[in-house]
């Protein structure tokens, strides 16, 4: 199975000590899946926000530097598109819309150009004024669609995960204050990281699935979290739950869960 679990998954991402390492741990997961090329962005939201949106990847020489080239980092049509998303979109699902603006047309000749030709986007849920962008991607082979219908719920993970930790590493806004869980949060969060879903969770330690779900909702908004992958990586690296080691017995018996 090419899917890691859970746990082990964000175990290796909490480890990262600093951007370059999180990144090249990044790409040899999605690597690992079949795919050729990543980016992330981080867009504002508020006129404010002065950070301009990085861009960020494995795309192919050539495309970084036309995509720079061209300012597309402040105008490209999906900045805007997934800013206002809550879920993923496959480039092929948006192409009209994307090459109905003069940007798009141009970013259209520099793919393929390039051999840029698929891709992915995930919406990030970043900190402060700024909504993140994951975006995946291949060359011609016509596999890609089948590669992410297969992997998207692992891919949705992998992305909210790198997002919390790019945060954590500065690359966004971080929590600013202390953050407190109680004893039952970090009882479930710590089930969380081996996998479990909500009702075996609830059957574990003997209380309802709706407790369960109380205890949860005050665990994201301590941390400032949109859901369990950010929470997850947010309480791992804030040192508030141990992680699986990845060759430990237990981590053997972790699932991947891709939930809310």
């Amino acid at each position: 199975m090419l899917e890691q679990p859970t746990g082990t998954v964000i175990a290796n991402l909490a480890k990262c000590t600093s951007l370059d390492a999180l990144y090249q741990r990044f790409n040899e997961e999605i690597m690992r899946l079949g795919l050729d090329f990543y980016s992330m962005a981080i867009v504002p939201l508020d006129p404010k926000f002065e950070r301009a949106p990085l861009f960020h990847g494995t795309f192919p020489r050539a495309y970084i530097d036309g995509y720079q080239a061209l300012g597309a980092h402040t105008i490209d049509p999906y900045l805007e598109v997934i800013a206002k998303r809550t879920t993923p979109v496959l480039h092929a699902d948006m192409l009209k819309q994307f090459q109905a603006t003069e940007i798009g047309r141009k970013l259209t000749v520099l793919a393929e150009t390039t051999d840029v030709r698929q891709g992915f986007m995930v919406p990030l849920p970043t900190a402060g004024m700024a909504r993140g962008v994951g975006f995946w991607a291949r060359g011609g082979n016509i596999r890609f669609q089948d590669v992410v219908e297969n992997h998207a719920a692992y891919l949705v993970f992998l992305a909210t995960c790198f997002a919390a930790a790019t945060e954590d590493l500065g690359f966004a806004p971080r929590i600013a204050e202390p953050v407190m869980l109680t004893r039952r949060e970090k009882s479930i969060l710590s089930h969380c990281a081996e996998g479990f879903s909500n009702p075996e969770i609830a059957t574990h330690l003997g209380i309802s699935e709706r407790t369960v779900r109380f205890h949860l909702g005050n665990a994201y908004r301590k941390l400032e979290a949109t859901g369990r992958a950010q929470a997850l990586t947010r309480a791992l690296r804030l040192d508030l739950i141990d992680a699986v080691p990845p060759d430990s017995p237990d981590s053997q018996h972790s699932r991947p869960v891709f939930l809310p």
